[in-house]
């Protein structure tokens, strides 16, 4: 991604119309190019929406298939109209359908957690493409799917890495582990079966949709598989990752019913 501090060929005004940053494009309405207020580079996004309508920003990216990603930004909330604002990413191949459905070659990559008043950084739980994209865009999100002017939420965003962490091991990666997870959907425990014993100590995490993570362990040399449980933890879709050396060499998600 070029341009993630969005202070390169700088001009303030709606995009497009006006308002100037390289390589970044409108997708819907009139997001604004800002400055003053920005998390530490000159030039900031600012835009307002809710689930069915808003402005969104977009850009070539290249996603390959099977490539883990993660996602950073900084961001706040602008206390205007409504709260409970988030940012929302997404891959596709050209653009997607509707600012509301991420449907046919497109995929949600992140929809980050609720935004504070103050700038602070956020940072997705790993994301694996499941094919390969060639387009970014970034939206906001809120409670209510009205559309009207009265049910949206502001927001600005600076500072936005797309970083690729790894590739998934059903994708045959260099290094990578052979390995399922089972049940899938669970009610509570899950196992992960390493189709080898493990070369090497290896750092096992479950993380939720906003990235945080809620329970880490390690399994160790020769070991063969690993039970977890997620028993203490609410329904929802959860990613599991193995580590070595920092590098994740396999991940799975699981739904916790």
């Amino acid at each position: 991604m070029l341009n993630g501090n969005f202070s390169a060929g700088l001009a303030p005004g709606n995009l497009g119309s006006g308002g100037t940053i390289s390589n970044w494009a409108t997708w819907t309405a009139s997001p604004q190019v800002i400055v003053g207020d920005t998390c530490q580079d000159a030039g900031a996004v600012q835009m307002w929406g809710n689930q069915v309508v808003g402005e969104s920003v977009q850009q070539p990216v290249t996603f390959v298939m099977g490539g883990i990603y993660e996602i950073s930004f900084c961001g706040k909330w602008l206390s205007t109209v409504q709260d409970s604002v988030r940012f929302r990413f997404r891959a596709s191949t050209g653009l997607p359908g509707s600012y509301l459905n991420c449907t046919g070659a497109c995929d949600e990559m992140y929809l980050s957690p609720v935004l504070t008043t103050s700038w602070a950084t956020y940072t997705s739980a790993p994301w694996t493409a499941p094919q390969n994209y060639n387009t970014l865009t970034i939206s906001v999100w809120n409670n209510f799917a009205i559309n009207d002017g009265a049910f949206v939420s502001w927001g600005r965003i600076d500072d936005v890495c797309i970083r690729r962490i790894g590739t998934s091991a059903t994708h045959e990666a260099t290094g990578a582990l052979d390995a399922t997870l089972f049940p899938n959907p669970t009610s509570g425990d899950v196992t992960i079966r390493f189709k080898e014993a493990l070369e090497a100590e290896t750092q096992v995490s479950v993380m939720d949709l906003t990235g945080r993570t809620i329970l880490q362990t390690i399994a160790e040399k020769g070991q063969s598989n690993l039970n977890l449980s997620l028993d203490s933890y609410p329904a929802g879709i959860y990613l599991v990752r193995a580590l070595r050396s920092g590098r994740a060499v396999w991940a799975e998600k699981v739904v916790k019913e």
